[in-house]
């Protein structure tokens, strides 16, 4: 039974965001593989979206829509380049 006083320490996964002074580790090459597929997949869905959020934006009614759409399009561009960056990384 735990105290009210004691504290849970949530954790998660760490994130891999490589830079270039970071190499991958050395994977199988077979699993590097899938990996850089799998980064290839989501930059061009990423891509997809972006184009498709860009092109909504004609169509935004009010300028908070405009504004909305605006911040989403530069998140999805962050996480667009975030996968080129993985996947040059993998490279």
């Amino acid at each position: 039974m735990q105290s009210s006083s004691s504290t849970t320490l949530l954790t998660s996964r760490p994130r891999f965001s490589p830079t270039k002074h970071q190499q991958p580790h050395r994977l199988p090459d077979e699993a590097l593989d899938a990996q850089r597929l799998a980064c290839s997949y989501l930059a061009n869905a990423c891509e997809r979206a972006l184009f498709d959020l860009r092109a909504s934006l004609a169509t935004a009614r009010t300028p908070s829509e405009v504004r909305t759409g605006l911040a989403a399009a530069d998140l999805l561009s962050d996480v667009l380049l975030s996968w080129r960056e993985v996947r040059q990384a993998l490279d």
